[in-house]
């Protein structure tokens, strides 16, 4: 069987025109105005706890208080391991001076002879 190219050539140039030709009177795709915001009314909408948590703690008044309370709770204990560091050297040196005071006796004591 022989091609025939002059039939073959024929039918894809109509097919061609026809797909070109289907194009015409087509205008540029718009979105409805208020699409944007639809699409983020129904994004909030579906947000679940983690998103919230997220948006919560990307807020710059949420870091700042982080730091704060962050900063108070090691300023804290700082102060109290300070504190604590302090009473035991107090406790120590109060009980090496009781000790040293035990053996640092001054009483004077006097020989006396008994057989007067």
């Amino acid at each position: 069987m022989k091609y025939n190219h002059k039939h073959m050539n024929k039918d894809a140039e109509r097919w061609a025109d026809d797909a070109l030709n289907s194009l015409d009177g087509m205008s540029r795709a718009t979105a409805n105005p208020f699409l944007y915001t639809k699409i983020v009314a129904r994004i909030e909408a579906n947000a679940g706890g983690w998103e919230n948590a997220a948006r919560l703690i990307s807020r710059p008044a949420f870091a700042l208080a982080s730091l704060a309370i962050f900063l108070v709770i090691n300023i804290a204990v700082i102060v109290k391991g300070q504190q604590k560091a302090e009473n035991e050297l107090a406790q120590k040196l109060n009980s090496e001076q009781m000790l040293a005071s035990e053996f640092m006796n001054t009483q004077n004591y006097q020989l006396v002879e008994i057989n007067d």
